[in-house]
């Protein structure tokens, strides 16, 4: 048996989110009291560390609590990536060979026992890393982080730059529909007077993961990157029905018969079997449609529906016969056929029930289907779009629809308006007064000078 602490403790990690950490730390051994400033204050689940230095090194302590996977450079000096990840958290490696790019990939269960893998990853940029690595990565998994120092620049990321990295990540992300999560800060100190501060540590992850990212720019370090906190806010799984499943598991679990000794063999089992489970969920649910809720009484006919159809079920899932198939689709169309019945008959009582008339009225609106919308103008079977269509073919319609009622009138109003407008017609204007130069220029000055312009422009000032 495990322990009830230890057992204890394993359920409350499963049941919370995750915080990360990222970091080139720029040599493992120069900034190990660093790291460890940096999980006493900070806390995080896992750091995933960059250019670690350990040259296949074997004798590498972890911090008290953690513990270390690495992928260290063999050829060369420098390089090399490891994550620490807390030993109370149920983890397991993976085996994926980038073969020239540096990364190392563990699984691990948060909360909803949501499984997900984490990649510190790490691009030197004095040597290329073939692109085929890049797409080995681990993004055909469901949930996923890869964080790291890709040394990737993009215009679009708000680089002055664009460089090869930059071009194939972001290739990565559209072919495999990625996020790409760039800091809002820069996350490289300058080295030199000719250097300058910029973002080359990014996160990537699926769709279905939130996650806010924070530069540490204020902890001291003494390596040229600065760290950065990964919170997860929010995974949405898409690899397990959310709705009600049914699971064979006499074809998943298979029996332990070996002796237990440690600790260590309970929690291996425990996992072991933890892992089984998920296998069997994925393999074998499938979704099952919900079922309608009715607010009615229940009948005894409809009891009696309920029980054929609950006995129909459990034969056709003992056989799978197509008779009791046949027979089931029979009972369950008797059932709906009995419940809609029902639900007419109370609808019916409930508005009878009703003295008031009004309220009757509202009732019975409310179960009568809403009117269709009023069409859209069309023309020649196409949608009128601009004002000018909408007026003519709405004047076409009118002209077609109505047609002119002459109403009864006068003559002899007509008339008079008729010798009027010819009158109007005919007539000539009034001769104006000839005016002198003189005269006009006098009756210029006259006028104020701080008027406002007329319609035609010009002020007073102006014209004087």
């Amino acid at each position: 048996m495990i322990p009830s602490k230890k057992l204890s403790l394993l359920m409350a990690n499963s049941q919370r989110n995750m915080s990360l950490m990222t970091w080139n730390v720029n040599g493992y051994r120069k900034r190990a009291n660093e790291i460890e400033i940096l999980l006493t204050k900070y806390n995080p689940d896992a750091i995933l560390l960059q250019e670690t230095h350990f040259n296949n090194n074997p004798v590498i302590t972890p911090p008290k609590g953690y513990a270390m996977y690495r992928k260290d450079r063999l050829e060369k000096k420098k390089g090399g990536v490891a994550i620490l990840i807390i030993t109370d958290i149920d983890h397991a490696t993976e085996d994926i060979d980038t073969n020239t790019a540096e990364s190392v990939t563990i699984s691990t269960t948060i909360a909803g026992n949501k499984r997900i893998y984490l990649t510190p990853f790490y691009c030197p940029p004095n040597m290329k890393v073939k692109k085929p690595d890049i797409f080995k990565l681990p993004v055909q998994k469901t949930n996923f982080i890869i964080a790291g120092d890709l040394n990737a620049k993009n215009n679009s990321w708000g680089h002055r730059t664009t460089n090869y990295y930059g071009k194939w990540f972001e290739e990565l992300c559209e072919v495999n529909d990625l996020t790409l999560h760039v800091p809002e800060e820069p996350t490289r100190n300058a080295n030199s007077c000719t250097d300058i501060e910029d973002i080359l540590d990014y996160v990537i992850t699926g769709t279905n993961i939130k996650l806010s990212l924070k530069v540490l720019k204020e902890e001291f370090n003494t390596s040229d990157h600065i760290p950065i906190l990964i919170s997860i806010e929010d995974i949405k799984i898409t690899n397990i029905s959310t709705n009600y499943f049914r699971t064979r598991w006499e074809r998943e679990i298979t029996e332990i018969d070996r002796p237990y000794h440690t600790t260590k063999d309970n929690n291996y089992d425990v996992r072991h079997l933890t892992a089984v489970l998920q296998c069997a969920i994925l393999n074998n649910s499938y979704n099952m449609k919900k079922r309608r809720k009715h607010n009615i009484k229940i009948t005894p006919e409809i009891k009696t529906h309920i029980t054929l159809n609950w006995k129909a079920d459990l034969n056709y899932a003992k056989t799978r016969s197509h008779e009791n198939k046949r027979e089931q689709r029979k009972l369950k169309k008797k059932l709906n056929k009995a419940i809609k019945i029902q639900e007419e008959e109370e609808k019916l009582k409930n508005i009878f029930n009703l003295n008031d008339p009004l309220l009757r009225w509202q009732t019975l609106k409310k179960g009568k289907p809403t009117p269709p919308p009023i069409p859209t103008l069309k023309k020649n079977n196409d949608i009128v779009k601009t004002i000018q269509q909408k007026a003519e073919l709405l004047a076409h319609t009118l002209e077609e629809k109505f047609q002119e009622y002459p109403s009864p009138q006068d003559a002899t109003i007509t008339q008079k308006v008729k010798n009027h407008i010819d009158e109007l017609r005919t007539t000539r204007p009034t001769n104006v007064p000839k005016i002198t130069m003189s005269e006009l220029e006098d009756a210029i000055n006259q006028l104020k000078k701080k008027s406002a312009p007329g319609p035609d422009g010009i002020s007073n000032h102006d014209a004087s």
